[in-house]
């Protein structure tokens, strides 16, 4: 550590009488072994910058590919987002209910208005491959020019707060007189400046955690997903802006302002009440607004600053209950499904066929059991590892699974991450402490136990013994809690090991910019 200092002062003042110049000394061959030589001299400032740049070489051309070589429809639930995107345009800012013909059946579902021809434009899971033919009848198709009722029940009830980059993009391309084919794509695009604005932003200002901030922005996954119209690309880069700000904020004291004040703190407030409102599971994200934590001793002594925190987390969760009982209580319906008779936990007598999703059982299947609101969430981890795996990315509809090597590269590097963000780097960093990790990690813990549980009420066939519809993408926006609330360690050789650490995301992230693109044309085009 202080060799580094050392080294600095003597390329600024010339070389010591009789010491060996550094031009003399051999240059190490290999660009792995460069890389970390610039990046441990230069110190962790230009690590920070060096991500950011990386970040914007890797994610802009990456997210524009896919943006524009996916068909549209091949992102997971893309199509229900596109239609949510294309209502706001006259105005629906949340969804109704409306009757709608189901398997021959009169039935009442959460819906949206919206131009069909947008919906036309798209395909579902049902189509894996695509021709010439289909993109050329696909963009010759224009707007019909009336409202249609069509049922959305999964995304009828969400807050527009994350829609507005696909909105404007599509906007403005109707108002220049593109159709249906058109617009969707400029909403991508749209989506994907806006990513990449919020992406960037967070690394230059964060004052730690770049190396898994800069994971969370480039996984493959991510990447997928803010070059579509899916929301959850926006939440992603929304949470790791919010992690970065929050870095910025000191330790309290009794002497500090009681609330932190400063444009950093209230934008990522603003951002976390957005997403928590967005998706409910999210809400233990607002915690991070209590971070950094003081010391336990001064707990006490610091009570009136730490219980005016709590009382913001507070209020901020009230405008996503507000949206919430708004929703469920004038827009949300089950879901349909084909006939199923009930899982082995249903109470109720047998034979029964059911044909939809029933919140209000599954809530008392819990309840009369309360320990099942962890086993059932833990039976499904333990015995269903494929969201593990789309964490990273498991692409389209989740059926296009990308090569192992890609996989096995980024399950090191994510490790790696973790590790590089726990060195100090040599000119000093704000130390986390064990009871910010604590609460981060408890944060994190609630999150996934509330997208379980969420899954298990709204989507899961009634009675099922284990949660179905977690994907991994769903655990993305929890990443950057790990990178605000980690502690900080010194180490001898640090900057060699965060140097060195470092590169393996970044190898990483640049195999992926290299795979996923002509990945995506052989899974959906070619094979």
């Amino acid at each position: 550590m202080s060799g580094s200092g050392a080294d600095t002062r003597r390329r600024v003042q010339g070389p010591a009488p009789g010491a060996r110049s550094e031009a003399a000394e051999p240059v190490q061959p290999g660009l792995g072994r460069k890389f970390a030589t610039v990046l441990a001299r230069t110190g962790a400032w230009s690590l920070r910058r060096a991500l950011a740049v990386l970040f914007v070489a890797v994610a802009l051309p990456t997210c524009t590919s896919l943006a524009l070589l996916t068909p549209l429809g091949q992102v997971a639930d893309e199509p229900a987002h596109v239609l949510r995107t294309a209502s706001l345009l006259h105005g629906q800012w949340i969804g109704r209910r409306g009757s709608f013909v189901e398997n021959g059946k009169p039935r009442i579902r959460a819906g949206l208005d919206v131009d069909a021809a947008v919906f036309g434009v798209q395909s579902g899971p049902e189509r894996t491959k695509f021709t010439l033919e289909d993109l050329t009848r696909a963009r010759e198709q224009r707007w019909a020019g009336s409202l249609q009722f069509l049922p959305i029940p999964s995304v009828a009830i969400y807050m527009p707060a994350f829609y507005g980059p696909a909105a404007v993009g599509m906007g403005v391309a109707k108002l220049a007189g593109a159709g249906p084919f058109t617009a969707t794509y400029a909403a991508r695009l749209a989506n994907v400046a806006s990513f990449a604005a919020l992406g960037l932003a967070a690394l230059l200002l964060a004052r730690r955690g770049h190396a898994l901030l800069f994971c969370t922005l480039v996984l493959p996954m991510t990447l997928s997903l803010a070059a579509s119209v899916n929301q959850d690309g926006q939440i992603i880069a929304a949470s790791v802006l919010a992690a970065a700000l929050l870095t910025r904020l000191d330790v309290p004291t009794a002497a500090g302002p009681a609330v932190p004040r400063g444009a950093a703190f209230w934008v990522a407030a603003l951002l976390l009440a957005c997403t928590a409102a967005v998706k409910p599971p999210y809400a233990p994200l607002l915690a991070l607004l209590l971070l950094p934590l003081p010391p336990v001793r001064e707990w006490l002594d610091l009570r009136r600053p730490l219980l005016l925190r709590v009382a913001v987390v507070v209020l901020l969760l009230l405008p996503g209950l507000l949206w919430s009982w708004l929703a469920v209580a004038h827009v949300a319906t089950p879901f349909g499904n084909p006939p199923y008779e009930p899982g082995p936990l249903w109470p109720g007598p047998r034979p029964a066929l059911l044909d939809e999703t029933d919140p209000a059982a599954q809530l008392g299947i819990l309840l009369a059991a309360p320990l099942r609101i962890l086993s059932i969430p833990w039976a499904t981890i333990i015995h269903d590892p494929a969201p593990l795996r789309s964490v990273v990315g498991v692409l389209g509809w989740l059926n296009v699974v990308l090569p192992r090597t890609l996989y096995t590269l980024w399950w090191t590097a994510l490790p790696a991450a973790l590790l590089c963000d726990l060195m100090a780097r040599r000119n000093g960093t704000r130390q986390g402490s064990l009871a910010g990790l604590a609460l981060g990690v408890a944060a994190a813990a609630a999150c996934v136990l509330g997208i379980y549980l969420s899954q298990y009420l709204s989507w899961t066939l009634v009675g099922s013994a284990t949660v179905q519809g977690p994907s991994g993408r769903y655990f993305l926006p929890i990443l950057p809690l790990l990178a605000l609330s980690l502690p900080v360690f010194k180490a001898r050789g640090g900057e060699w090991l965060r140097a060195g650490l470092a590169a393996v995301p970044v190898a990483a992230a640049l195999a992926g910019a290299v795979v996923l693109p002509p990945w995506i044309v052989y899974a959906m085009v070619l094979r």
